[in-house]
């Protein structure tokens, strides 16, 4: 008999527990579909774009001062 109602106390407690957790990641999940979750995921969005954008840009310009200096010091010693 106390098994059963063990079990039973068990079970509500851990169906509570688990509709509470699920009701708590649904109001997370909605928040990010309001206007400004959207507004706040578009500008973490475009943030991170630009800096990417922009460590591209600078790389790029680097590798092409590198193949630049390779060539004219390749020139430089090639007899014409």
């Amino acid at each position: 008999m106390f098994k059963r109602i063990f079990w039973f106390f068990l079970g509500a407690i851990s169906g509570a527990l688990g509709t509470v957790w699920l009701l708590l990641q649904l109001r997370s999940s909605a928040s990010r579909f309001t206007p400004e979750g959207v507004a706040t995921q578009v500008e973490e969005s475009w943030r991170s774009l630009s800096a990417e954008l922009a460590e591209v840009v600078h790389d790029g310009r680097e590798i092409m001062r590198e193949t630049e200096a390779n060539l004219r010091r390749e020139l430089s010693n090639h007899p014409l």
